[in-house]
């Protein structure tokens, strides 16, 4: 049932594809990031900092296209998923959710964590595995994640 569903979308998305691209806005409220839960308060989450510093990128997922014809190109297109960022003991520090153009940001305060792929997507079976990352003081870490379709 899922797959004739799957194999379209799949197929309408390869046929008029074009890389998107998109830098964080510098005038946007870097207190309201997408998908961050944090508290502003004394209790909030060790690792969870104020916007000098922590984890941005994009979410991609490929191959897209079933069927890959020589001569014709197939990218990896953005992914809006949910994600876990541990850190490197395996203790939750936030979750977020990348954007519909599989763009995240997540403050942190420096130190080693663990991007935590959530592959639980209904239908598509999407698979990534953890990433290991550094935050420095003052940076973003940017970091992109593709996840494996399974589409072959």
């Amino acid at each position: 049932m899922y797959l004739p569903l799957l194999f379209g979308v799949a197929l309408s998305a390869c046929s008029d594809l074009e890389t998107i691209a998109r830098t964080p806005d510098e005038d946007a409220d870097p207190t309201a990031e997408q998908g961050a839960e944090q508290d502003a308060g004394p209790s909030a989450e060790p690792g969870l900092a104020t916007s000098e510093s922590g984890v941005e990128g994009y979410l991609w997922i490929g191959p897209a296209c079933p069927v890959v014809r020589l001569g014709t190109e197939c990218p990896d297109l953005p992914y809006e998923a949910e994600f876990t960022i541990t850190n490197v003991e395996g203790e939750f520090v936030a979750s977020g959710k990348s954007d519909e153009d599989g763009f995240f940001r997540i403050p942190l305060n420096p130190g080693s964590y663990v991007f935590v792929p959530d592959s639980s997507k209904p239908i598509v079976s999407a698979r990534a595995n953890p990433v290991a990352f550094d935050v420095r003081a003052d940076h973003f870490t940017q970091l992109d994640v593709t996840y494996d379709s399974g589409l072959r």
